[in-house]
Protein backbone atom coordinates (compact mmCIF):
# COMPACT_ATOMS: atom_id res chain seq x y z
CA UNK A 1 0.00 0.00 0.00
CA UNK A 2 1.29 3.47 -0.79
CA UNK A 3 -0.18 5.34 2.18
CA UNK A 4 -0.97 4.95 5.85
CA UNK A 5 -3.97 2.84 6.84
CA UNK A 6 -6.23 4.29 9.53
CA UNK A 7 -7.45 1.86 12.19
CA UNK A 8 -9.79 4.30 13.92
CA UNK A 9 -12.74 2.37 15.30
CA UNK A 10 -11.22 -1.03 14.49
CA UNK A 11 -10.82 -3.50 17.33
CA UNK A 12 -9.11 -6.65 18.46
CA UNK A 13 -11.57 -9.18 19.81
CA UNK A 14 -11.39 -12.77 21.01
CA UNK A 15 -8.49 -13.43 23.35
CA UNK A 16 -7.68 -9.77 23.86
CA UNK A 17 -9.81 -6.66 23.59
CA UNK A 18 -8.59 -3.35 22.27
CA UNK A 19 -10.32 -0.58 20.31
CA UNK A 20 -8.05 1.55 18.13
CA UNK A 21 -8.42 5.31 18.40
CA UNK A 22 -6.22 7.72 16.48
CA UNK A 23 -3.99 4.87 15.24
CA UNK A 24 -2.64 4.06 11.82
CA UNK A 25 -0.17 1.74 10.16
CA UNK A 26 2.31 3.57 7.93
CA UNK A 27 2.93 2.37 4.38
CA UNK A 28 5.20 -0.69 4.51
CA UNK A 29 5.19 -0.38 8.30
CA UNK A 30 3.80 -1.94 11.42
CA UNK A 31 1.92 -1.15 14.60
CA UNK A 32 2.67 -2.81 17.94
CA UNK A 33 -0.27 -3.40 20.28
CA UNK A 34 1.23 -3.88 23.75
CA UNK A 35 -0.44 -5.36 26.81
CA UNK A 36 1.24 -2.72 28.98
CA UNK A 37 2.16 0.41 27.02
CA UNK A 38 4.32 1.97 29.74
CA UNK A 39 6.35 -1.21 30.33
CA UNK A 40 6.81 -1.79 26.58
CA UNK A 41 7.91 1.81 25.97
CA UNK A 42 10.41 1.64 28.84
CA UNK A 43 11.93 -1.58 27.50
CA UNK A 44 11.86 -0.63 23.80
CA UNK A 45 12.16 3.18 23.60
CA UNK A 46 13.11 3.06 19.90
CA UNK A 47 9.73 1.62 18.89
CA UNK A 48 7.53 4.61 18.19
CA UNK A 49 4.48 3.15 16.43
CA UNK A 50 2.97 1.47 19.47
CA UNK A 51 -0.41 1.60 21.20
CA UNK A 52 -1.58 -0.35 24.12
CA UNK A 53 -3.10 -1.48 27.29
CA UNK A 54 -5.27 -4.18 25.80
CA UNK A 55 -7.41 -6.18 28.17
CA UNK A 56 -7.98 -9.91 28.38
CA UNK A 57 -5.84 -12.96 28.83
CA UNK A 58 -4.03 -15.00 26.20
CA UNK A 59 -4.03 -18.72 26.88
CA UNK A 60 -0.76 -20.52 26.25
CA UNK A 61 -2.46 -22.99 23.95
CA UNK A 62 -3.81 -21.82 20.58
CA UNK A 63 -6.25 -18.98 20.97
CA UNK A 64 -7.66 -16.84 18.17
CA UNK A 65 -7.12 -13.09 18.07
CA UNK A 66 -9.58 -11.43 15.70
CA UNK A 67 -9.31 -8.05 13.97
CA UNK A 68 -12.65 -6.38 13.21
CA UNK A 69 -13.13 -3.20 11.19
CA UNK A 70 -15.12 -0.17 12.36
CA UNK A 71 -18.32 -1.77 11.03
CA UNK A 72 -17.76 -4.97 13.00
CA UNK A 73 -16.70 -7.05 10.00
CA UNK A 74 -13.98 -9.64 10.62
CA UNK A 75 -10.90 -8.60 8.62
CA UNK A 76 -8.39 -11.14 9.88
CA UNK A 77 -7.82 -13.77 12.52
CA UNK A 78 -4.59 -15.29 13.80
CA UNK A 79 -3.98 -18.12 16.21
CA UNK A 80 -1.81 -17.27 19.21
CA UNK A 81 0.46 -19.88 20.77
CA UNK A 82 3.26 -19.46 23.26
CA UNK A 83 5.75 -21.33 21.07
CA UNK A 84 6.35 -22.40 17.47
Amino acid sequence: MSGAVSLNGWRLSAGVNYTFTNASIPANGYLVVAANLAAFTAKYPGVTNVVGDWTGVLNNDSEDIDLDDANGNRVDSVTYADEG
